[in-house]
């Protein structure tokens, strides 16, 4: 692989007065397909029971190369972080070919990393941050294949291998409870990409609650927002726009301040029904302990209710009204306490 492949797969990347992010975002985003690739074809994602999770496989399985870039990678599993790390890096050490780039596993500020250099742009250094989830998944994982990219014809391996994904209406969950802690540019563009393709939005709604419950409980009296899942229509009303780090995000394409404010607004509005949806459902009485709590003593209950939504294959199954999933390659009320 070369520059010039980088360069043709993302046009803006080459033109004149276009800073150089994109085309190491870009050269990053193929090295996360190496890093999946010695996954899967090693015994590190069976041993380890790891299922990829957050904003860089919603970008590889659902959304495709002309979504934002994504700069991390975050994995479930049931085992300890420590010996995960470990068994990633004797896999690493195991491979010989890695086309053009090298890879070291290690740990870097307190955070599990992969150290990437690239003789496609030399010079260049990154630092890939594993995060691991050691809390359950209520549904069941899939096993998907990475979405075609004009990059796939220059890789050293066949790109045709598996990786278990969280399941999207699990993974929108968690965006929708992250976004309600702590509003980010770049899950506000996830979530607005996404924002009709859920396929349960009673499940979404069930998985939202009980998922920010039990992270609110888990985090120190202090620290804790005034309410373990508060609804999201209001944050929306209270949302102030100025306050939003629009360099929280990097996109394929050229885009100015101008243009990135304009895009924040419009996906506001894209955010609103699926917002409205999820508050309707999670104003049920099986999910108002939830939401009144303040004291986190649900938190096992809170568990098991993940466990028998994820047994019973979901709380309602599809909403009639969910489109079809599929790659989207097109780019980028309150209740009573």
């Amino acid at each position: 692989m070369t520059e010039g492949h980088l360069r043709r797969a993302y046009p803006d990347a080459g033109r004149r007065g276009v800073s150089r992010d994109i085309l190491a975002a870009a050269a990053l985003d193929v090295a996360f397909d190496v890093v999946l690739h010695t996954l899967a074809t090693s015994d590190v994602l069976r041993e380890c029971g790891l299922v990829f999770k957050g904003g860089t496989a919603l970008r590889k399985f659902h959304i495709g190369h002309r979504g934002r870039f994504s700069f991390d990678m975050d994995f479930a599993t049931p085992e300890d972080p420590a010996a995960v790390s470990a068994l990633i890096g004797e896999a690493f050490a195991a491979r010989e070919d890695f086309g053009s780039f090298g890879f070291a596993v290690g740990e870097r500020r307190g955070h599990h990393s992969i150290g990437v250099t690239t003789t496609v742009l030399p010079g260049e250094h990154w630092d890939i941050k594993l995060d691991f989830s050691d809390r359950p998944l209520a549904l069941a994982p899939l096993d998907m294949t990475l979405l075609p990219t004009p990059l796939h014809d220059h890789y050293p391996f066949a790109p045709t291998f598996t990786v278990p994904v969280i399941a999207l209406d699990e993974n929108i969950a968690e965006k929708l409870s992250r976004w309600r802690a702590r509003p980010l540019v770049r899950d506000l563009s996830d979530l607005s990409t996404l924002a009709r393709r859920v396929s349960s939005h009673s499940d979404v709604a069930a998985m939202y609650v009980l998922k920010s419950y039990i992270g609110w409980a888990a985090t120190a009296p202090n620290r804790r927002p005034p309410r373990p899942a508060a609804p999201l229509c209001e944050s929306l009303a209270t949302l102030d726009i100025a306050t939003l780090d629009a360099t929280d995000l990097l996109l394929p394409t050229k885009v100015d301040a101008g243009d990135k404010q304009r895009l924040v607004e419009e996906w506001i509005q894209t955010l609103h029904p699926l917002f409205l949806e999820v508050d309707d459902r999670a104003r049920s009485k099986a999910l108002r302990r939830f939401t009144g709590d303040r004291t986190g003593r649900f938190v096992h209950l809170a568990s098991e209710q993940l466990s028998t939504l994820g047994a019973s294959g979901g709380t309602a199954g599809r909403d009639a009204d969910a489109p079809a999933l599929g790659p989207d390659t097109t780019g980028p009320g309150l209740w009573v306490d």
